[in-house]
């Protein structure tokens, strides 16, 4: 709103899009009060744990998660202390990680990235045999106190049609506290203003998703043509269709430039000159290699 107010930011995994990350938090207790399928902790454990081990970098790292392809159904049969994994669970863990999708429809936002800790957004509890959800609280005041506007209201009833109203509703209604993801940074960019941001791929409060989709899309034409290729990237050289500039005359000594050297069209004389002109001098060239020429 102020892009002049800061020649510099530095933001550190930027909760922005609020209105779409906040009911996405829920979506996890959601898909699995839906199936009737709290997954225990170990459980929970067991998935994580598989898909680090199948898609990770050998460090506990899986560095790009959009790549991994890892199938929950394959787990299906091992036995955990919490129990053996069924296809009822990896049915739901196939949902948490693929984010809202109501009736085939992908809504406008995420899941938790494959490797991501679910002790967050899918944390439960186990008494006596019995396993229960323990909601994360952002998400639960979202719906309470923005979205159906009752405090008292309990998300244990909420059906798949019903989240998709309010998620659509609230990112409608509240579109003032998402326009922190407006990706619009021209003026920013005109002032001289950079900004750096990070946010690590696992983080599981904050879908890291989100930045990215933003960070694209605020990229302007001209930071799009000048920015290079991603490291481990390769890009096909560039073919030149410029043609080559005419050679530019070189100017004429004028005795009314205080340098010695006109700045424009040489002016003709008031009077003949008193001896013969001296030949003009050449102005050196210099260039760097695929870039335009630039005379000193």
């Amino acid at each position: 709103m102020f892009p002049a107010d800061y020649n510099g930011i530095v933001s550190g995994s930027p909760a922005i899009n609020a209105t779409e990350f906040l009911p996405s938090e829920l979506w996890p207790d959601l898909v699995m009060l839906q199936s009737n399928d709290f997954l225990p902790t170990c459980k929970e454990q067991a998935f994580t744990d598989a898909v680090i081990a199948a898609c990770g970098d050998g460090s506990g790292v899986i560095e790009n998660p959009a790549a991994c392809r890892f199938n929950p159904f394959t787990l299906v049969g091992e036995v955990t202390p919490c129990g053996t994994i069924t296809a009822a669970d990896a049915a739901v863990m196939a949902k948490i990680w693929q984010g809202p999708v109501v009736d085939g429809r992908h809504l406008s936002w995420y899941g938790l990235e494959p490797g991501t800790s679910l002790s967050d957004l899918a944390a439960t509890a186990t008494s006596d045999g019995t396993t229960s959800p323990e909601p994360f609280p952002l998400p639960v005041g979202w719906f309470a106190y923005f979205l159906t506007q009752n405090p008292s209201f309990n998300w244990e009833t909420l059906t798949y049609q019903q989240f998709l109203q309010y998620f659509e509703a609230g990112v409608s209604k509240f579109a003032v506290i998402g326009t922190d993801s407006n990706p619009d940074l021209s003026a920013f960019e005109r002032d001289g203003g950079k900004i750096l941001i990070w946010h690590g791929l696992a983080d599981e409060i904050v879908f890291p998703q989100g930045r990215s989709s933003t960070t694209s899309e605020s990229r302007t034409p001209s930071a799009r043509r000048a920015r290079p290729p991603s490291p481990g990237c390769s890009s096909p050289p560039a073919r030149s269709t410029a043609r080559p500039r005419p050679a530019r005359r070189p100017p004429t000594r004028s005795r009314t430039s205080s340098t010695g050297w006109s700045t424009g069209r040489p002016r003709p004389p008031s009077s003949p000159p008193a001896g013969p002109t001296p030949p003009p001098r050449p102005r050196s060239v210099r260039c760097a290699p695929a870039l335009t020429c630039r005379s000193t």
